[in-house]
């Protein structure tokens, strides 16, 4: 995994957007854009992006990004799995209405 995607996940993992990133370190969204795409990037914009992300190096290392990415992955679907879960339960309620209603 190149620079660019570990800092994507370092953004997103911290809740925020191309556009937060960018104004952190004072730099436009299309530069964001392209460090997470291609992973170029110059030592400096990279010390500035790690520090405002408060990365550093071993943390997002190759070993240890891929266990920080199956708990966001395992996390949004625990998210989907309780907002399935609520929707079936008002669905059911709304079933016991109408077969209470006809009766």
């Amino acid at each position: 995994m190149h620079t660019g995607l570990r800092i994507k996940a370092a953004r997103i993992a911290s809740g925020l957007r191309q556009k937060d990133l960018a104004l952190r370190v004072d730099r436009s969204v299309h530069l964001i854009a392209y460090i997470e795409r291609t992973g170029k990037i110059s030592a400096t914009m990279k010390k500035r992006i790690y520090l405002s992300l408060n990365m550093n190096e071993e943390e997002y290392s190759e070993s240890v990004l891929p266990l920080k990415n199956k708990v966001l992955v395992l996390e949004e679907n625990l998210l989907l799995a309780k907002q399935s879960l609520l929707l079936m339960s008002l669905q059911m309620k709304a079933l016991e209405e109408r077969i209470k209603d006809h009766h």
